[in-house]
This record gives C-alpha cells, sequence and structure tokens, in this order.
C-alpha cells in the first residue's frame, strides 16, 4: 500500500488557501472557460459531503487537466494547491481555489451516487440585490418557468429570455446569451420547451444587472455568463418547494370516470382569482385539510378544464395535469356534474400558527378525497 493510500482524504469544506495538498475525492460536475482568459480552463468539484470547489488549469496545465478530468466522473486528485479564490473567475462562495496540472494526480475511482450530480448555490433576493451591478461576482438562481421567449437589446444583440418565479412569488428575467442559448449542453432548448408543466429551472454563475423597460416589470435582470448552465427540474429540495408552493391537487371527473390532477399556478389563479401562493399564506386556517375560503367563494361558476395526462415511468399510474381553465358558458344543466364539499374534521389547532415557509411546503388540496371536479363543472355547497 502506497503513501497515497494511507492518507486521509480531505474534505472540501476544510481546504483554506496555502492548505496542504491532502488526497480529496470528487465528482467533476461542471467544466468551462471564463471569459477573456481561453488559455485557462475551470472545474467545479463536489464531494460527498455535498460541498464544492473551483479548479483551475492554466497555460501548459490546461490541456493536461482537460485531457484527465472528465465531467461527471469521480476522481482521487493529489498533487495540487490550495490559493486564494480570483475575482472575475471564482463563481462559488469557497475561500479557496485549486490550482492544478501536470504536476497533479488524478486517479478515477468507482461512480458513487454518493457523490452529487449537481452543484448549486442559490441566491436570496438579499443578495441579488447586494451584487447587483457587481461584475466580481456570480450567483445561481432557481424558478419556476414562466416564458421563454427570443429577445434582442437596443443594439440588437440577440438572447433568449427565461422568466422564472422564485419561492419568493417574485418574478424575475435571465437573460442567456448566444454562446449559452445556442449550446445544447448549456441550454437545452427542446428539452425545456417539451417538458411537462411545471417547469422549474436552475440557472448557474449569473450577472445581477439593472434592468430598464418601458414597462419596468422587472428591477433586475440575470445576465449568463461562460460558467453559466441551465438545469431542467433540478434534484434538490427548493424544486420540489417550488412545484407544491404553486399548485393544488384536486380530483376531476366527467360522465366517464375520474382522475386526481394537479392543478398549477395559472389554472389555479383563473378558477379562484388568487395564486396557490397567497392561497397559502393568506389563509386564516391552520388546518390544511379544509376548503379554503377562495375555492368555496367560486359557487355557480361553470368551468373547462384543460387537461394533459403523461404515464409515470416508474409506478405506470396515470398522471394528469391542468395548466389551464377557461370558464364556460353551458345552456343545459344536463352538461354539468356538480361537487359537493363535504364536513371535513378539524384537527386539533397547534399552539402556535404554522410559519410561511412551513405553509409553503404543504401539498394543498382543494377538496377532500370522495369530492370531485368535472371538466365542466359547477360549483355548489
Amino acid at each position: 500500500m502506497n503513501r497515497s493510500q494511507v492518507m486521509e482524504i480531505k474534505e472540501l469544506a476544510s481546504l483554506r488557501p496555502r492548505a496542504a495538498a491532502s488526497p480529496i475525492e470528487v465528482r467533476v460536475v461542471r467544466i468551462w472557460k471564463p471569459p477573456f482568459r481561453d488559455n485557462e480552463t475551470c472545474f467545479l468539484l463536489v464531494d460527498k459531503h455535498g460541498d464544492g470547489i473551483q479548479a483551475i488549469a492554466k497555460g501548459k496545465d490546461q490541456s493536461y487537466a482537460e485531457n484527465n478530468l472528465l465531467p461527471k466522473s469521480c476522481y482521487r486528485i493529489e498533487g495540487y494547491a490550495c490559493v486564494e479564490s480570483e475575482p472575475y473567475v471564482n463563481t462559488l462562495s469557497h475561500p479557496a481555489n485549486l490550482s492544478i496540472g501536470v504536476a497533479s494526480t488524478f486517479t478515477p475511482i468507482a461512480e458513487s451516487n454518493d457523490f452529487p450530480h449537481q452543484y448549486f448555490e442559490f441566491a436570496s433576493h438579499r443578495k441579488i440585490q447586494r451584487i447587483c451591478g457587481n461584475n466580481k461576482e456570480v450567483t445561481d438562481f432557481i424558478g419556476l418557468l414562466l416564458k421563454v421567449e427570443d429577445k434582442s437589446t437596443k443594439t440588437q444583440r440577440p438572447y433568449v429570455s427565461l422568466i422564472l418565479k422564485d419561492t419568493s412569488n417574485e418574478n424575475i428575467e435571465v437573460a442567456l446569451w448566444e454562446e449559452i442559448s445556442k449550446t445544447s449542453t448549456r441550454f437545452d432548448r427542446k428539452a425545456i420547451e417539451g417538458s411537462t408543466y411545471p417547469t422549474v429551472l436552475a440557472v448557474t454563475a449569473v450577472k445581477v444587472k439593472e434592468f430598464s423597460s418601458k414597462c419596468k416589470l422587472y428591477a433586475t435582470q440575470l445576465w449568463s455568463t461562460r460558467a453559466t448552465h441551465v438545469y431542467l427540474n433540478p434534484t434538490c429540495a427548493k424544486t420540489e418547494i417550488l412545484i407544491t408552493k404553486y399548485r393544488l391537487q384536486a380530483t376531476i371527473s366527467d360522465d366517464t370516470c375520474s382522475i386526481n390532477a394537479t392543478l398549477f399556478d395559472e389554472a389555479v389563479k383563473i378558477l379562484v382569482g388568487i395564486e396557490c401562493a397567497d392561497l397559502v399564506t393568506k389563509s386564516t386556517s391552520t388546518d390544511m385539510t379544509s376548503i379554503p375560503l377562495p375555492v368555496l367563494e367560486i359557487s355557480g361558476k361553470t368551468t373547462k378544464f384543460h387537461a394533459q395526462a403523461s404515464k409515470d415511468t416508474r409506478s405506470g399510474a396515470i398522471r394528469c395535469v391542468v395548466n389551464k381553465v377557461t370558464m364556460a358558458e353551458i345552456n343545459t344543466e344536463n352538461d354539468l356534474l356538480t361537487i359537493r364539499p363535504t364536513t371535513v374534521p378539524r384537527t386539533p389547532q397547534p399552539q402556535q400558527a404554522p410559519s410561511r415557509n412551513q405553509l409553503a411546503i404543504k401539498r394543498l388540496n382543494l377538496f377532500p378525497e370522495g369530492n370531485t371536479l368535472t371538466k365542466l363543472i359547477r360549483f355548489v355547497y
């Protein structure tokens, strides 16, 4: 057994500039070249503990590192140097960068799901405001996709515009410049536009810029950089929070059968006149099984669902999604099926009301089990 095999594997979180270069075991998550520095290559590395660090290979070390470190693969790395993080180049909050090259050893290790496949450092609104206009800093952002559109600047520079809604119910625009929007490994537009709603996108390494337009819809705008990657429905807690926060569960039926369905934000807003997030946060009841008051207030309205069905690849169950509803005019009573919400047993009231965050991640039931909504329905109580 050689010396490197008995040396302790170092955690990335413990590394500091000028620290000893103990062996590390990591997955290569992303690779890119920083702007105006084509003789440098950056690597985002993540370890089993979920911590990330950026490694940089320069000059004669660049091709050696590129040939020996492949994206998505796992390695034991030795012979690196811990250095101060570089302004304009570093994309993470870690205080150190790793300098790697011909003096380094990259030993492939077995693939393991213990090493995360993705790594993000999502920004809060406070951080976005703080770094606005600061070209030295970039951040990651996640949100529910509302719109994809081709645009151009006043100087006719083309870009793809993404409108995202974050967990605080705020919309923000992301501008993907052509070096990202035209590269399918960075931005798979076909997969994103073909995905079933809801679509959550995580966008990495974006700069925060002042945004100005005639309509003034957005206070800030996020710009892609050379390090930007766009992830579709990433595997992380915030994805589940976003999907849960902007949806309601229901059962819909016609004269043939019924099916469980998920109603998302745009449909719910038309249906009850209030967004899902507000339906949660403005509720005065702490009993999450009760029917929200705005739902009860739409008694007598007739509604048409526009539903999309798909088969779950794991369970084989049919999943039904409602992205749109229209208030249909129906003249014949036979065209309607009605629903009658039943009394829901109240659960004991907690001593304190749930916090906003606790409420936000709970899934609301539009109606308790046993009640139905229909393709064309009238709400009664």
